[in-house]
């Protein structure tokens, strides 16, 4: 028997009566001819590149490969603080799944502020346009502590991304303020279901 996490694969035989011409359904004799049909079942693996099973994405979630609450790119250190204006940046993807919420340090301290998102990758793109990002919260003003000073937004629908993938994250709107780390990039926090238990 071959063990499913080594192959990933099941092989599962069928036979089939078929019927020669001439005979009727059900009145099989000698003369009928029998063929052996064997049909290949593919059983969910976590790593066969391929949603199947209950995955609720490639290779992702279900019974058999799950999710868990993670980061996909973290970068909370408050450097400069400038007057917002429509912003496009890169990030290394750290986990494989879904990006269900961003933070970012733009909006307002007060209220909430609206602002359309694109996320994209080199085979994928989705914009989330008039996205509601609460006020920015300030967790008692540590200028490294994740989502400090961060206004934060679900995204509609989630967004699927693997480790390693360039994600480029392009914000655009008025009003409000842009926060920046002593690179000069925009302070942002994506979260979401990293794949696996």
């Amino acid at each position: 028997m071959f063990n499913r996490k080594t192959l990933g694969i099941v092989f599962v035989a069928v036979s089939t009566a078929v019927v020669a011409p001439g005979c009727v359904a059900g009145d099989v004799d000698s003369d009928a001819e029998i063929v052996e049909d064997v049909t290949l079942a593919y059983r969910a693996s976590c790593s066969d590149g391929l949603q199947n099973g209950d995955e609720t994405n490639v290779d992702c979630g279900g019974s058999s490969c799950g999710t868990h609450s993670a980061n996909f790119y973290d970068d909370s250190c408050d450097k400069t603080t400038l007057a917002f204006s429509t912003f496009s940046q890169t990030v290394a993807v750290t986990n494989r799944g879904t990006i269900d919420r961003i933070w970012a340090g733009i909006g307002s301290w007060s209220a909430s502020s609206v602002y359309s998102v694109t996320l994209s990758t080199a085979s994928q793109s989705a914009t989330y346009s008039n996205l509601a990002f609460s006020a920015r919260n300030l967790q008692g003003y540590n200028r490294c502590v994740p989502r400090n000073n961060m206004a934060g937004a679900a995204l509609p629908t989630s967004f699927y991304v693997s480790t390693g993938d360039a994600l480029t994250i392009t914000i655009t709107g008025a009003g409000g303020d842009l926060h920046q780390d002593a690179f000069g990039r925009v302070r942002m926090d994506l979260q979401g279901s990293a794949c696996g238990f």
